[in-house]
């Protein structure tokens, strides 16, 4: 009778054996894997997996070998759904999920697509800003800019229950401007924008401005306060230049340059082919001690004038040479690893205070900063012009300095409306913009012109339209 219950107690635990590494090796499974319900720039996605509940992460993108978007499902579950967001019209997406167990054993479900083609857009598109970039005797110049891709009809005239005049900008494109000539000197005007986007929503905007006294069709086009004009250590580099100017009317720019005098073998778009007053371009891939001749062409501006400067030079920095260290700022602050960035503020943007590259592509954290690529990601990741090519902060820091900002604005003005995506321009200007309060509370007030989203407070604050409002 022993012998008979050892027998069956051994058999009964190889059972056991045999059942648990069964349950330990058990595959996951994927089932009814589905994409539906595509529209306004979402798709949702949904999915079962059995043997066991898993979370999951669902990688996305416009190619097999570019899934740059995810999205976490951190929920052990067998039932899955989610939402795919950021996605673009008339676009095939690639896609694939890793369902993770509570062990951690994880299952990757093989590459599938689905396409956004004919996806409907119910959604009215979003102002970002709107402005008057310039006015003169007889013309205005508007700006704006939505969130997706619109085209508008501008109503105008000097009776704001009148708009009796029409203009257009028929492109579909996010960021416009408009010249709007014909107008009476020394007067107020109203502009109604009506910004309509690809699935024909519409929205629509009013802002004032009033024509000039002075600048007119016999105003020559000026370009002056040129930089630089010779070696200058912080515009100036071994490999790279940075070339400001500045126009009295709103212009095009561009810069044709070379290495001898009148032989300008190279040139450059500046701003993006915006019209603008303040001008700033950054040319790359320049020879170390080389003198470089260069013009600036300045055009389609007001009256279609245009404009050439004289010639100017600049010579390279010659890395041979002793460039001085920067100081550092003044106690408490301590750089742990070295890269000139403080622990603290490592701390903020997410970089290791104690390796200098965090991402271990070759350059240092403060390096990869200064010449505007992202020290968190490996390879050629560029920063966000929204974030004025700054680190992004923690979700933490950057949520703690987005309240300070409502409890600032909120005992400046009392309780304002300001929409989700205004308010995510108007936080990133003042977290990395170096936008102060007033400059926010007055671009509340004023539609957005105390407050570029792109260019920060240093070169904004020195612009006609900044002290145009900010005093008002």
């Amino acid at each position: 009778m022993s012998k008979k219950i050892t027998y069956l107690s051994i058999i009964f635990s190889l059972i056991i054996f045999w059942a648990g590494g069964r349950q330990a090796r058990a595959e996951i499974k994927f089932s009814n894997v589905n994409v539906y319900g595509i529209k306004n720039g979402t798709a949702k996605i949904s999915w079962d997996t059995f043997s066991e509940p898993t979370k999951a992460f669902v990688s996305y993108g416009t190619s097999a070998d570019n899934l740059g978007k995810k999205i976490d499902y951190g929920v052990y579950d067998y039932n899955h759904e989610t939402t795919l967001t950021g996605l673009e019209k008339d676009v095939t997406y690639y896609y694939k999920i890793i369902a993770v167990t509570k062990a951690d054993e994880a299952k990757e479900l093989f590459l599938q697509t689905f396409s956004t083609k004919d996806m409907p857009d119910t959604i009215a598109p979003e102002f970002i800003t709107t402005r008057i970039i310039q006015v003169t005797k007889d013309a205005a110049a508007i700006f704006y800019e939505t969130d997706e891709e619109t085209r508008a009809e501008i109503k105008f005239g000097a009776d704001f229950n009148n708009l009796n005049r029409d203009a257009g900008a028929g492109d579909f494109k996010k960021r416009h401007e408009v010249l709007i000539h014909d107008l009476d000197t020394d007067q107020k005007y109203y502009f109604k924008i009506i910004a309509e986007d690809r699935g024909q929503n519409k929205t629509s905007q009013i802002i004032e401005t009033r024509t000039d006294r002075y600048l007119d069709s016999k105003t020559e086009l000026i370009i002056d306060n040129i930089k630089p004009v010779d070696f200058d250590p912080s515009m100036v580099f071994a490999k790279e230049v940075k070339i400001s100017w500045r126009t009295n009317l709103i212009a095009r720019c561009r810069v044709r340059y070379g290495n001898g005098s009148e032989q300008y073998d190279k040139e450059l778009e500046a701003n993006d082919e915006e019209r603008l007053l303040e001008h700033i371009i950054t040319i790359t891939g320049l020879e170390p001690a080389a003198t470089y001749y260069y013009k600036l062409d300045c055009y389609d501006s007001f009256y279609d004038k245009s404009k050439e400067s004289k010639e100017y030079t600049f010579t390279t920095l010659n890395p041979s040479l002793t460039v001085p260290k920067p100081k550092l700022p003044p106690a408490p602050y301590q750089d742990t690893d070295g890269d000139t960035l403080s622990d603290n503020y490592e701390k903020e943007i997410g970089t290791s205070p104690i390796k200098k590259d965090t991402d271990g592509d070759g350059f240092n954290d403060d390096v990869e900063i200064k010449y505007g690529y992202d020290p968190t990601v490996a390879g050629d990741t560029k920063l966000q012009k929204v974030l004025y090519l700054k680190p992004q902060l923690t979700a933490g820091k950057e949520l703690e300095k987005g309240k300070e900002l409502r409890a600032l604005i909120r005992a400046e003005m009392g309780t304002v409306k300001v929409s989700e995506k205004n308010w995510k321009t108007l936080t990133n200007a003042y977290v990395y913009g170096g936008y102060p309060v007033a400059a926010i509370a007055k671009a509340i007030k004023f539609g957005g012109r105390t407050v570029h989203p792109t260019i920060p407070f240093g070169s904004w604050k020195n612009t006609a339209q900044y002290k145009d409002y900010i005093n008002k």
